[in-house]
């Protein structure tokens, strides 16, 4: 993670180019947006697409760098990243639609389908509530929260989400802070890694990936399923289900690692599913 840390201090301190971008949006009302954020560089940016994934959160994937010569840009390749977006003060400009074609790029990316779980509107609306959540905005997170209620009122982690939401109002009324109540802890996600681990091994894989998609909503350890993920990938590697496979890898793809063993393992396995 320290590359990560180091890029995101490189990304959002001491930017030096003059230049008619309005740094004078939040990330948090970027979703579905190219945006800019300025380096320490002079004239060179950073841009990448802003989307809220149902599952894991708001996100920021880094699609390059480019600088601007004789007012064109001149896109480069670079290690692509991604991160989930925390609260933060700091500010990013869109891209103009006018400059989509410089930099390569079309209004939503293809892989912005898969984020999307078109069929899962109730994991949109929590993950919504609990983003404006984190972000203190607790009148809106309630908003959502609401609806959620009203499609599954047993929905995973909506009693805490609107106990939480509902407490800091309650507190700021009264002129008075509080600390949001703790998530679940990884005892409940070890359960989960341990459930899914045991049905991919029984051949199971229907009942896997149930599993697995129950755990999301409450388990807030990105390795953890991660792992999940790639246990039900490995089996389709192993029958050699060419189609189970490149979705599960995609799912696999959806979370951040700290490191990359899993991502090495699913690229070997790629490879040889190619070849099929």
């Amino acid at each position: 993670m320290k590359w990560l840390l180091a890029l995101l201090l490189l990304c959002f301190f001491g930017a030096k180019a003059q230049t008619d971008f309005k740094f004078d949006k939040r990330l948090l009302d970027c979703e579905d947006k190219w945006v800019i954020i300025p380096t320490n560089q002079d004239s060179i940016f950073v841009y990448g697409f802003v989307y809220l994934d149902n599952f894991a959160g708001l996100t920021f994937k880094s699609n390059g760098i480019f600088s601007i010569k004789n007012n064109t840009y001149q896109p480069r390749r670079a290690k692509e990243f991604k991160y989930r977006i925390l609260p933060t003060k700091d500010l990013a400009a869109l891209v103009p639609q006018a400059r989509f074609g410089e930099l390569n790029i079309i209004g939503n990316p293809e892989w912005l389908s898969f984020f999307k779980n078109k069929n899962q509107s109730t994991d949109r609306l929590f993950r919504l509530a609990s983003t404006y959540n984190l972000w203190g905005e607790f009148e809106k997170a309630l908003e959502f929260l609401q609806k959620v209620s009203f499609r599954d009122d047993q929905y995973p982690g909506l009693y805490i989400e609107r106990t939480n939401a509902e407490n800091q109002l309650l507190m700021k009324k009264l002129g008075k802070s509080t600390r949001p109540i703790s998530f679940v802890s990884d005892r409940y996600c070890d359960y989960y890694k341990q459930t899914v681990f045991d049905k991919t091994n029984a051949g199971r894989l229907k009942e896997a990936e149930e599993t697995y998609y129950e755990a999301l909503p409450g388990c807030p350890n990105e390795a953890y399923k991660a792992e999940m993920a790639y246990y039900i990938l490995f089996q389709y590697y192993k029958i050699k289900n060419n189609e189970k496979f490149k979705n599960w890898e995609m799912e696999l793809n959806r979370w951040i690692l700290t490191s990359n063993d899993l991502s090495i393992k699913a690229d070997k396995m790629k490879i040889e599913m190619n070849k099929l």
